[in-house]
This record gives structure tokens, C-alpha cells and sequence, in this order.
């Protein structure tokens, strides 16, 4: 009887595990360039991935006024989807862009643009450095006020993010503190849940957490695709 009990409790948690929802990892707070064009967001997709029209994005609310800088895909007035745009990082030879309509693997990382147009270039080396596939999605919206406060407003507190699957209970919120961010210098980043940090003042990098594990890209004539590295 314990066997099977012990056999019934691994299978349960196996299955809660292979559940996992995809997870806000990291927010570029404090962007490097135009601070409204060139802030992101870095989403690992979970243990099941999911479809690009089912993501879901909130802002805090101090940071959705005007039909441009609402949340992303919520609603008939929030901004949608669109390719992400390549041109903004640099370091990788491993990123996809994605759009409506195509799918995100499970445990990959997945980074959302948030405002249509940027002007900075990031440098990815670190957050590609296991040349596994990274994506890019982008708002189709060019934001004219930043989606993330920085250090030096004048409206310090918390700041909520919410990220959602739609058709799916998976939700997930960063909240980070604006007296917390470590600087007004550019690069200042949060990793949820509560760690704070810039790497080199006003040096336009990917936040430091741990590369992407999943599947790395084999090129043909036309364009990389990413398939099972096993």
C-alpha cells in the first residue's frame, strides 16, 4: 500500500509540474534610449507553451493613459500584436520573431517588445549564451509614456504587472517598488520576485538571469528553425 501510495503522490507531482504556467522573469524598468520605445519584458512560456494571440499583458494603471499605451490584448480597446522586431538586439543568432498567429514552445524564453518602434539596441549575450531559441514578440502600439516607472519619479510606491493566458487560468503579476530599483541610471531591471538591479549604469544589456534551455536553432537557406536538439 505505501508503494502505491508513494507511486500515486510522484505522479500527482509530476503532473503539477509539468503544468506550470508561463512566468513573467525579468522587467527592463528603466530603458536604455527613448525610455517609452525600448522598455521589455522577458516571459519564459512554461512547461506547455502557448499561442501568441492568447498573451495577455497589463501595465500599471499610472502607465495606460491614452489609447496608445493601454494593455496589451485585453480588450477592444487595448493594443495588440505584432512581429517582434530583430533589429533592437544584438549578441544572439538564435532569435525568432513571432506574431499573431504562431505559437511560443514550451520552456523557452519569450521577450515582449512593449511599444512598437524602438531605437536601442540590447545586447543578448548572456541570456543566449546556451544558443537556444529566444523569441520576440512586439506591442503594435508605439507607446508615448513609459509602461514601467523608474526611480526618479515623483510618484514613488508599487508598481503591478499582470501577465495573462487567455482561455487558461495561468496568471501571472510582478509587482516591484520604484524606491527599490537601484538607480535612475538606464538599465536598471527588476527580477520578480524582489531582486533589483543594474549591471553597468546606462549599459544596454539583457537582465542576468539564467539562459534559455530550450530547443537551439539549425539554419537552412531560408531562415532558422528551431527544432529538438536531441
Amino acid at each position: 500500500m505505501n508503494k502505491i501510495l508513494a507511486l500515486l503522490i510522484g505522479l500527482c507531482c509530476f503532473q503539477l509540474q509539468s503544468q506550470n504556467c508561463p512566468s513573467i522573469e525579468a522587467i527592463m524598468v528603466d530603458a536604455c534610449g527613448t525610455e517609452h520605445l525600448n522598455e521589455f519584458v522577458i516571459i519564459s512560456s512554461g512547461d506547455n507553451g502557448f499561442e501568441i494571440n492568447d498573451l495577455q499583458f497589463g501595465f500599471n494603471s499610472t502607465n495606460t493613459n491614452g489609447a496608445t499605451n493601454s494593455n496589451i490584448n485585453d480588450g477592444f480597446t487595448s493594443c495588440g500584436l505584432t512581429e517582434g522586431n530583430l533589429s533592437a538586439f544584438e549578441g544572439c543568432n538564435n532569435l525568432i520573431a513571432l506574431g499573431p498567429g504562431d505559437d511560443v514552445p514550451e520552456n523557452s524564453y519569450l521577450i515582449l517588445q512593449t511599444s512598437n518602434n524602438p531605437n536601442t539596441i540590447y545586447d543578448l549575450s548572456d541570456l543566449c549564451g546556451n544558443d537556444a531559441c529566444i523569441y520576440v514578440v512586439s506591442n503594435d502600439c508605439t507607446r508615448t509614456i513609459g509602461a514601467f516607472t523608474n526611480k526618479s519619479t515623483g510618484s514613488p510606491g508599487p508598481r503591478s504587472n499582470n501577465l495573462a493566458i487567455n482561455g487558461t487560468s495561468c496568471l501571472d503579476n510582478a509587482t516591484y517598488n520604484t524606491q527599490d530599483l537601484i538607480s535612475s541610471a538606464d538599465g536598471n531591471y527588476f527580477i520578480p520576485p524582489n531582486t533589483y538591479g543594474v549591471e553597468n549604469p546606462d549599459e544596454c544589456v539583457s537582465p542576468p538571469i539564467a539562459p534559455a534551455e530550450g530547443n537551439a536553432p539549425v539554419f537552412d537557406e531560408f531562415e532558422p528553425i528551431c527544432v529538438d536538439a536531441n
